[in-house]
């Protein structure tokens, strides 16, 4: 509405519109809700009156609204903010920090600073802020970084330098669990589900690929992937957006949380029936025609989905509770066996692996290989028992500068290793 029909100078066009763009990320800080960006001032940061989130009315007030734009030797567009001690910004060419210069005053519209503290670039990619600590996406997709700031100087450590493989692609989206194991989950453009163990705390930061429906990822990717802290009495909740053969599902991540072995859930994709002994089916019709594995009272089978997405279990079992689903394998290889000996550095000698002890825990079904050849610690056919403790394993192998040893899961349990130790020789001989 105009105030007069007379002619008047009290006018401004609005920041944002149809002709304008719209702003392109946001947050709040210092009381203030914060705007970057748009396709007229990609480098415009907007923030509110304080305490007024609507209301971005200019004044010499300390309260009032501020507008900067973020002036360096490059034009950099903001890509994302996050509000820490002070605002953070990221954009596709450098970080920088917004704070207030003054001791006594907090951001206003006389003491509001901004200034370039780094120089990793990023992508359009909401960062995740971890007690101190800032991880957002390098420009470019490919990398990871690890960013703190502590007032003084910033620094940048690349999450991804030991698994460069994980940014193949380019990373699409982060997100963070921290129940029961602190976890980064990120999509990457080839379709895996990709997370690192994340605890710096204990010095543990370890990378592990997810895959859906077999290993190949051309047929079935995920696509999107998001954390909620979950209640209270459970784990965070980790959703994934999944698309197999141009069908997309929302699914969730099951509790890890479990007593006995009939509860335990191993499979991609499933359901659970809970109730009357039964030896049919029914409900898997995402599945239809699909090889499915079954936990059938803490008993593996496997089945295939029909028409109708039902399956059976074989003739004369019947079961109470049943887990069905993908199946899918779980793989751990130690790290190479390149340590300091009596015989100086191993990197290049000829070693040979003669035994491993594994510790478990409420572990069941393991598989080892070693050379090209499997074998089952316990016979698939017999009823499982969950284990806690040592695993002796006689895994001998030829001798060569790489002796590769692998432990696998493939049945619908579960294997937790907990530690690892290895015997092996070695010649002075490369």
């Amino acid at each position: 509405q105009f105030y007069a029909t007379t002619a008047s100078t009290y006018w401004t066009e609005g920041a944002w519109s149809d002709y304008r763009g719209y702003q392109w990320c946001c947050g709040f800080h210092a009381g203030r809700l914060v705007f970057g960006g748009s396709n007229t001032y990609p480098t415009g940061l907007w923030l509110s009156v304080a305490g007024d989130y609507e209301n971005f009315l200019r004044g010499d007030d300390d309260e009032s609204s501020i507008f900067i734009e973020l002036a360096g030797e490059e034009t950099n567009e903001i890509q994302w903010l996050a509000s820490m001690r002070d605002l953070i910004i990221g954009t596709t060419g450098s970080e920088w920090i917004v704070k207030s210069n003054s001791a006594v005053k907090g951001l206003t519209p006389a003491s509001i600073e901004a200034r370039i503290v780094s120089y990793f670039g990023s992508e359009y990619i909401r960062p995740l802020m971890l007690s101190g600590v800032l991880v957002f996406v390098q420009r470019k997709g490919h990398r990871i970084i690890e960013w703190t700031w502590d007032g003084d100087a910033a620094q940048g450590t690349p999450l991804t330098l030991m698994s460069p493989h994980v940014g193949n692609g380019g990373i699409h989206q982060i997100a963070f669990a921290a129940d029961p194991i602190p976890t980064i989950w990120a999509v990457n453009g080839d379709g895996y589900l990709c997370g690192l163990t994340y605890d710096r705390e204990q010095q543990v930061l370890a990378w592990h690929l997810h895959t859906t429906d077999g290993e190949d990822t051309s047929n079935a990717q995920f696509e999107s992937v998001a954390c909620l802290y979950g209640e209270k009495t459970g784990d965070d909740e980790v959703y994934v957006i999944v698309n197999r053969d141009g069908i997309r599902s929302v699914e969730r991540f099951r509790p890890s949380s479990w007593t006995d072995i009939e509860d335990c859930y191993y499979v991609d994709s499933g359901l659970t029936y809970d109730g009357t002994p039964r030896n049919a089916f029914t409900g898997l019709t995402h599945l239809i025609g699909r090889e499915i594995q079954v936990l059938a009272d803490g008993v593996p089978y496997t089945a295939t989905v029909d028409s109708e997405g039902g399956f059976s279990l074989p003739v004369g079992v019947t079961a109470s509770k049943v887990h069905a689903g993908l199946a899918y394998t779980s793989v751990f290889q130690p790290m190479r066996l390149d340590v300091d000996g009596v015989l100086g550095p191993h990197v290049g000698r000829n070693k040979s692996v003669k035994q491993m002890n594994v510790r478990v825990s409420k572990s069941a079904g393991m598989r080892w290989s070693c050379d090209g050849s499997e074998y089952d610690l316990q016979e698939t056919s017999a009823t499982p028992a969950l284990f806690t403790g040592d695993l002796k394993i006689d895994a001998t192998t030829g001798y060569s500068s790489d002796p590769e040893v692998t432990l696998k899961q493939v049945q619908p349990l579960p294997l937790t290793i907990d530690g690892i130790v290895m015997y092996f020789d070695v010649t002075g001989k490369t």
